[in-house]
């Protein structure tokens, strides 16, 4: 697991009101992201200027 800094999304996008829920009155919170999720997060730009 990777722990990075995320911001609270906004009211609008989707899914904010299940994921607001774990920010509370938090507007920034460390929040723990699997490590293939990050590399994949990472590397995906490199995979698509060659496609």
């Amino acid at each position: 697991m990777v722990i990075q800094l995320r911001k609270q999304p906004s009211k609008t996008q989707t899914g904010a009101m299940k994921t607001r829920r774990m920010f509370g009155d938090c507007i920034r919170k460390e929040l723990p992201i699997p490590k293939l999720v990050d590399l994949y997060n990472h590397y995906i730009n490199s995979i698509n200027r060659f496609d």
